[in-house]
């Protein structure tokens, strides 16, 4: 795969865990829902005076004037609505690549490789966007681990990192510099070079190539 059908492979990867830690919490939250509809309403909501719009005191009552006025109540954001609104964005994605939307995140795997490498680049793109807003919900930081010890095959410094989301096998190691692959000819010995792309490789790739095997 190209370089661009890597970066789509890991966004994937790592949005698929993102979606997971929120699967996770909206199951939590619909169960502790159905468990407080099965409580007794409190005391003060069969008060014959809850909720009334008019004066209940004297002059110096504080509440009345504020119950003259209602506001809106705020709408309600729950990790319910957070999964249904990341549900329906993956859907679109899915078919604005011509990708059925069901069992979406699957589908979208099986297609990854046999994308033209300029659509694989778009896909990359907003797959990235998705994990960056799913994990930015959840408060987790990226599936990055550094990569000691080992030179970035394009600029030799020392500032790799693998992108650990998925199974080891799929891991790819992106270098930090974020310098742009400059395609035929570049240094970084990536098969199938594209000018522009950020440098990412299988891990598997840049491991062999320090040990001087194909591990």
């Amino acid at each position: 795969m190209t370089p661009h059908h890597l970066h789509a492979r890991a966004a994937l990867e790592s949005l698929r865990l993102a979606r997971q830690h929120l699967a996770v919490l909206a199951r939590r939250e619909a169960a502790r829902n159905a468990w407080a509809e099965q409580l007794p309403a409190a005391p003060i909501l069969h008060a014959p005076t809850y909720g009334t719009r008019h004066a209940t005191g004297g002059h110096a009552d504080p509440v009345s004037g504020r119950l003259a006025v209602e506001e809106p109540p705020a709408r309600l954001v729950t990790w319910a609505t957070r999964w249904e609104i990341a549900d329906s964005r993956l859907n679109g994605i899915a078919r604005m690549f011509g990708i059925p939307a069901t069992h979406t995140l699957a589908r979208i795997r099986h297609a990854i490789p046999t994308l033209l490498p300029a659509t694989a680049a778009v896909l990359a793109q907003h797959l990235v966007d998705e994990d960056v807003l799913v994990r930015g919900w959840l408060d987790l930081p990226a599936y990055h681990e550094p990569l000691v010890g080992v030179a970035c095959p394009h600029c030799g410094e020392r500032q790799l990192v693998v992108q650990t989301a998925g199974p080891a096998d799929a891991w790819t190691v992106i270098c930090a510099t974020g310098r742009p692959c400059t395609g035929t000819g570049c240094p970084c010995g990536m098969p199938g070079a594209v000018e522009g792309a950020p440098h990412i490789w299988p891990r598997a790739l840049v491991l062999g190539a320090v040990a001087g095997v194909t591990r």
